[in-house]
C-alpha cells in the first residue's frame, strides 16, 4: 500500500515539478555576474516556466513565432552567447519572477504533500514512506542590514524571518 501510494506521489506533476523548478532556482541563485551566470539565470528562468519542458531545434521556430515571453528569453540567450550580458534591472526582474514562481510551485506542491500525508496517516501508514522531504531552497540568511549589504545587487536571500528577498 505505502509503495503504491509513493509511486503516485513521485508521480504528480506537483511534485516532480517542484523538484526540476527549485533545482534551477537553487541554481540561479548562485549564478555568478558574468556570461554564463547570466545564461544560468536565463534558462532557470525558462525551467521555472515550464518545467519538465526540453526546447528542441523544431520548438525552436514555433517559440519564436509565438513571440511573448519565451521569445524574449530566446533572444536573451542569443545575445549572451554573442557576449553581451544582460543589465541589473534585467537580472533583478528575472529573479523577482522567478521567486514568484518558485513560490507558486511550493504552493502546490505542499498542497499535494499534505493530501498524501492525510492520506496515509488515514490509512495507518507510516508518512515518511509515502512522502519524501521536499526538496531545499538555498539561499543566504541575513540576520542584519550589514549582511544584507555584503550581498551582491540581484542576490536572492532569506531574511531573518524566512521571507526570500532579492536585493
Amino acid at each position: 500500500m505505502e509503495d503504491t501510494l509513493r509511486q503516485n506521489y513521485v508521480k504528480m506533476p506537483e511534485v516532480t515539478g517542484y523538484k526540476e523548478v527549485v533545482t534551477a532556482f537553487n541554481s540561479a541563485t548562485t549564478a555568478g555576474n558574468t556570461l554564463a551566470g547570466d545564461l544560468n539565470l536565463v534558462y532557470a528562468f525558462a525551467k521555472a516556466m515550464d518545467p519538465g519542458s526540453v526546447v528542441r531545434e523544431g520548438e525552436q521556430v514555433m517559440i519564436a513565432r509565438t513571440g511573448g515571453v519565451f521569445d524574449r528569453l530566446k533572444g536573451m540567450v542569443e545575445s549572451i552567447n554573442g557576449g553581451a550580458r544582460l543589465t541589473p534591472e534585467i537580472r533583478m526582474a528575472l529573479m523577482n519572477e522567478l521567486n514568484t514562481r518558485v513560490l507558486a510551485w511550493q504552493r502546490q506542491h505542499d498542497a499535494v504533500r499534505s493530501q498524501y500525508e492525510n492520506i496515509a496517516r488515514d490509512r495507518g501508514l507510516k508518512v515518511g514512506n509515502v512522502v519524501d522531504a521536499p526538496p531545499v531552497i538555498t539561499l543566504p540568511i541575513t540576520r542584519t542590514q550589514e549582511d544584507v549589504e555584503r550581498l551582491p545587487r540581484g542576490q536572492m536571500f532569506r531574511d531573518h524571518l524566512g521571507n526570500i528577498r532579492v536585493k
